[in-house]
């Protein structure tokens, strides 16, 4: 009798389980082991001052370069204060962030956690505020957004941050 009534839990639990909902796995990118932070200060759309930063790494030979001091190469990166937390998500203003055309996105950002989203980034330059653009991911990591960049098209150009309120 022992043994009919375990085999019958065990069917039931077995039948149900297609129906329980599956744990989400973390993404990978989530992980301070394979994403790098993007804290300087110039950053910030709160900055005003030296607008020759860029997020470009092996520019041609003949160009000056005045590359970002928290950028390494095309990855995932976390924004962190002091230069923000998140890119921003409307148009800063031209010249801020440290760079002649500021980088920012019109897509929201991811809802659900380990959500990943492909987003445009724009790069506000004179009065066009999507003169040059470029695709990057999100990822909602729970208590802050990791994104995947690009170096961007150029030098003066710049992935800006904002702290989210």
């Amino acid at each position: 009798m022992k043994i009919f009534v375990l085999l019958w839990l065990f069917v039931i639990a077995s039948s149900q389980g297609d129906n329980c909902p599956k744990p989400e796995l973390p993404a990978p990118e989530c992980s301070d082991l394979v994403y790098r932070v993007l804290n300087d200060q110039t950053r910030s759309v709160k900055y005003n001052g030296n607008r020759h930063k860029c997020d470009y790494t092996n520019p041609p030979m003949n160009l000056p370069t005045n590359v970002s001091p928290d950028w390494q190469t095309p990855g995932w990166y976390r924004f962190e204060e002091p230069a923000g937390t998140i890119l921003p998500m409307s148009p800063p203003c031209q010249g801020c962030c440290g760079t002649a055309q500021t980088g920012w996105t019109m897509a929201t950002l991811p809802a659900r956690q380990y959500e990943r989203k492909d987003i445009p980034v724009c790069f506000h330059w004179r009065n066009n505020v999507c003169f040059t653009r470029t695709q990057a991911k999100v990822t909602n990591c729970g208590s802050y957004f990791v994104y995947y960049f690009v170096n961007t098209p150029g030098c003066n150009i710049r992935y800006c941050g904002i702290t989210q309120k």
